[in-house]
């Protein structure tokens, strides 16, 4: 063998452990990537569902008529990302966590609604508490 197919060989050596390495960084990079946009989705979702305990303390101090409830009820789905973001949801949560959001947004829709009818505090309690149950769970 003369030296410049031993040059070769190391070439080759050095250019397959250098593509193995960024194969690696880039499979690592692109998890790490995955795992932030999951953590994002999920702050993002604490956030929002929290925010739905003040708008709850609203309705103490408000009495809305139809329109005004209807508007309430539709920001109050806007924040349980009710409709929207189902396939952020289905790649972010895992089976339970996202049945027990939906659980959670239809108990606390059909709360609301006898909340803005009666105004009995026992049903802002319990909208809370499920709120607190969730935000441990996820």
């Amino acid at each position: 063998m003369d030296n410049l197919s031993i040059i070769a060989i190391a070439i080759s050596v050095f250019s397959s452990v250098f593509s193995l390495l960024t194969a690696i960084y880039t499979a690592k990079a692109t998890n790490q990537t995955k795992q932030n946009a999951k953590e994002n989705f999920k702050n993002n979702l604490r956030e929002k569902i929290n925010s739905i305990k003040y708008e709850i303390m609203k309705i103490e101090q408000n009495k809305f008529n139809h329109r005004e409830n209807m508007i309430f009820i539709e920001s109050i789905r806007d924040k349980m990302m009710y409709q929207q973001y189902e396939e952020e949801k289905a790649i972010y949560l895992d089976k339970k966590q996202n049945g027990l959001l939906s659980e959670l947004q239809e108990e606390i829709e059909d709360m609301i609604g006898f909340l803005l009818k009666t105004k009995d505090e026992t049903y802002e309690q319990n909208i809370l508490d499920k709120i607190n149950s969730f935000m441990q769970k996820i």
